[in-house]
């Protein structure tokens, strides 16, 4: 694997915003995720510095479409201005306000706000303390409008882009972080205190290990690593994870479809988190489970994910990855998922022979064979764990934000 370097944190929300967020059960107003997808293919590249949905502690003292409404839904968004990116949000307002749309109830750009229930929409000075010279803030209606999901007409204005998102934007490149600063920040995460139902705080060493597989799958991502690749493809064949938990992914006002590969990758991530804690508690030693009968090489469960080596049959990528590893010599970071975990008896114990029990071993002694492996089978196979099909792997907040601060990723405004 590349070394596990990845982007400078740009991540600086505070505590207590983040934990009243992941308190909330909140999403954007889907007509809003519709946009910001269009805008997202159509500049791939553009600054996401000033972006934002869910509102920070200021606005929630305030009445404000960044705050959720009684049903958690937020109805504003902010979109950075970014003339050198391809993006000026001052001509995108005038845009918006010229062909308003059904859905659309302001916007305010540039010391300047345009209300369709005020002057029918026209241009008005704004008198708030925050002129929007930096991002548009879109907010649309409060009714059923709010969720249709039609593409907005924007395509003109980005010089016939299509309207509607329908691949991921192209991976941007990243620039390095070392390890330890990956480690640190997962250290003193929100998701390193969280109380997982059930199960308690997970052990350090999983937030750690998760955190730093992330930042290496990062590296193999940039570098075209087709293992990296087959996380974060477009998949149609109605056994993807991202399909199966949309309901789960829209209700965090998070997205895939249309989204960046690493978007993709952040809310992976973010789901196997939970799934890793129902599997194992966050343990990357967990044996089989000792209630079931499964103890063949190909169906006995091993790891962190409790994947079993049936589970290759959702792509070639897993049996490459086996003899990868299989004969890879380098250092394995088994150190950092180990730390707060003792194995327990018969938890290093493996079954059969040939490839399910080196597929065993590895997960075990390889954790982060374990979560690439999963990763690729959650997006064709999600099938095989029982505690996704129930929808049981929770997504996180706190997980997502730790994602977001390894990849530098734009957070709430």
């Amino acid at each position: 694997m590349a070394m596990w370097k990845i982007i400078q944190n740009n991540y600086h929300k505070n505590v207590k915003h983040r934990k009243a967020v992941e308190k909330m059960g909140w999403r954007l107003a889907e007509s809003l995720a519709v946009l910001r997808a269009q805008i997202n293919q159509a500049r791939p590249d553009r600054d996401k510095g000033w972006d934002g949905t869910i509102g920070d502690t200021r606005h929630q003292a305030t009445h404000s479409d960044h705050n959720p409404d009684r049903a958690g839904i937020v109805h504003a968004m902010d979109v950075t201005h970014d003339p050198s990116g391809g993006f000026d949000s001052y001509k995108f307002a005038d845009y918006l306000r010229e062909h308003w749309d059904d859905r659309l109830q302001y916007v305010i750009s540039n010391g300047r706000i345009a209300n369709i229930d005020v002057g029918g929409g026209k241009w008005r000075e704004y008198h708030g303390s925050n002129r929007h010279d930096h991002h548009v803030h879109i907010s649309v209606r409060t009714d059923d409008r709010a969720d249709r999901t039609a593409s907005w007409d924007v395509a003109a204005f980005f010089g016939g882009a299509a309207p509607a998102p329908s691949a991921p934007s192209p991976t941007p490149a990243v620039d390095p972080l070392p390890l330890d600063a990956v480690l640190k920040l997962a250290a003193e995460s929100d998701l390193a205190r969280y109380n997982w139902s059930g199960r308690g705080r997970a052990p350090i060493g999983y937030v750690k290990g998760m955190a730093a597989t992330y930042a290496m799958v990062l590296s193999e991502l940039k570098a075209g690593n087709s293992a990296a690749k087959a996380m974060v493809r477009v998949v149609n064949d109605g056994a993807d994870v991202f399909d199966h938990y949309q309901p789960q992914i829209r209700d965090a006002g998070l997205q895939t479809a249309g989204a960046s590969d690493i978007d993709r990758l952040r809310v992976l991530w973010t789901i196997m988190t939970g799934l890793g804690m129902r599997e194992s508690s966050g343990r990357y030693c967990e044996g089989r489970d000792r209630s079931a009968s499964n103890t063949t090489a190909e169906t006995a469960e091993a790891g962190l994910f409790q994947m079993s080596w049936d589970g290759r049959k959702a792509s070639p990528e897993i049996e490459k990855l086996l003899r990868e590893y299989s004969a890879d010599e380098f250092v394995s970071p088994v150190n950092i998922f180990a730390e707060g975990v003792t194995p327990r008896r018969g938890d290093l114990d493996n079954y059969g022979s040939g490839d399910g029990l080196e597929f065993q071993r590895l997960c075990k002694e390889r954790p982060e064979f374990a979560v690439m492996t999963a990763a690729i089978g959650l997006r064709t196979l999600y099938t095989h764990w029982g505690p996704i099909v129930r929808h049981e792997a929770k997504i996180v907040p706190a997980a997502y934000a730790l994602y977001m601060q390894i990849d530098g990723g734009a957070v709430v405004a």
